[in-house]
């Protein structure tokens, strides 16, 4: 029960950390660590990588899937996007079975949601706000 506990834990850290990511480069497309990283990462213009040319009007799929279940391929936001969806559904379920195991009573379910919540979000805003930034913004 402890291990699926410790990984539900770790998974629950890589989905804050993927979803802060998303966050930055969603809302602070010209302030994040990111963009510099190269075309890939920059999140002003590398949607555009799902499709042909773009610019040029071709707005067919670069390649199979590009513009739907592959599209983690074209882009960091949407490879982080992929990786916190499934690590958090991933964590989910390492808890639950976790519990599940112990036949854990009701409120053993509420604790851990609560803590998950509290993990996520406490990696989530460290990084959202002091990590992936580049100049501090008025909050």
């Amino acid at each position: 029960m402890l291990y699926l506990l410790i990984i539900a834990a770790c998974l629950l850290l890589v989905a804050g950390a993927a979803k802060s990511a998303v966050d930055i480069m969603s809302h602070q497309p010209d302030n994040n660590i990111f963009m510099n990283w190269g075309p890939f990462f920059d999140n002003r213009s590398s949607w555009k990588f799902k499709y042909k040319n773009y610019d040029a009007g071709d707005l067919r799929a670069r390649f199979f899937g590009s513009k739907t279940w592959a599209a983690m391929f074209t882009d960091f936001w949407h490879l982080c996007d992929f990786i916190y969806l499934k690590a958090y559904l991933g964590a989910g379920l390492a808890a639950g079975a976790a519990l599940a195991q112990r036949a854990a009573p009701w409120w053993a379910y509420a604790l851990v949601i609560v803590a998950a919540g509290i993990e996520m979000g406490g990696i989530f805003e460290l990084l959202y706000r002091r990590v992936f930034r580049i100049r501090p913004v008025a909050e």
